[in-house]
């Protein structure tokens, strides 16, 4: 008996996409709508909502998305997504690659060994796996509890070791905004602090007793109603 010749990985990849061309300006619905006349305009929100549409490999969910002639458009033949919907939790941006999310304030970015409870990156396995497939999320970085904001996860292992190895390189310059009780006394100054990581749980001196030294420099924005945003 014949043996038919394996597929290489590029061939399994575009096995799982139905692809079509973008020959002239439009956007995605009337692009969708032209390619699928069967489908009902709830069948075509729907694919967006499941994530499932991608435009230049990039999956997009905006209907109203304008297109431009040599794009491509691409639809997973992959069952079983559902529309992620968390509110602690939104994905931003996802291709390939990575996921970024924007995380609320009050989750945890990953659980510790005194804390065994949902997170980012439980949550977001969760939305991976249900492809069917062995997929599952890589921790880059961390958000603290308390702190609302964009995190980055890698899909997969190299990308991981590729964004951690440089991730100095990637972020030079991190940026807060926030709100704190009083009105502040000075428009801007500079606090220079030790902290020191215990198990994701970090404490701060105001003298160096070993830790690593933070330099923040904080501008005053706002002050109103007995609070000052900085």
């Amino acid at each position: 008996m014949e043996k038919r010749p394996r597929k290489t990985p590029a061939e399994r990849a575009r096995a799982q996409y139905t692809n079509y061309a973008v020959r002239e300006p439009m956007e995605l619905m009337d692009f969708l709508a032209a390619k699928m006349p069967d489908a009902s305009r709830t069948k075509l929100k729907s694919l967006l909502s499941k994530r499932v549409v991608f435009v230049d490999n990039v999956i997009t969910t905006q209907f109203n998305f304008p297109l431009q002639p040599g794009m491509k458009v691409q639809i997973s033949k992959q069952k079983g997504k559902k529309e992620f919907n968390n509110r602690l939790l939104k994905i931003v941006y996802e291709d390939a690659y990575i996921i970024v999310v924007e995380k609320m304030q009050g989750l945890l970015s990953v659980n510790t060994e005194r804390q065994k409870e949902r997170t980012a990156y439980t949550i977001l396995n969760e939305y991976v796996q249900r492809s069917g497939r062995q997929f599952r999320v890589y921790i880059v970085h961390r958000l603290d509890r308390d702190t609302s904001g964009l995190m980055m996860f890698a899909k997969d292992e190299k990308t991981q070791r590729t964004l951690r190895d440089n991730w100095h390189e990637i972020v030079t310059d991190r940026r807060y905004v926030a709100v704190v009780e009083g009105s502040m006394e000075k428009d801007y100054d500079t606090v220079v602090s030790w902290l020191t990581d215990k198990t994701l749980y970090v404490s701060s001196s105001e003298y160096d007793d070993g830790g690593s030294k933070s330099i923040t420099h904080y501008r005053t924005i706002k002050r109103a109603n007995g609070y000052s945003l900085v």
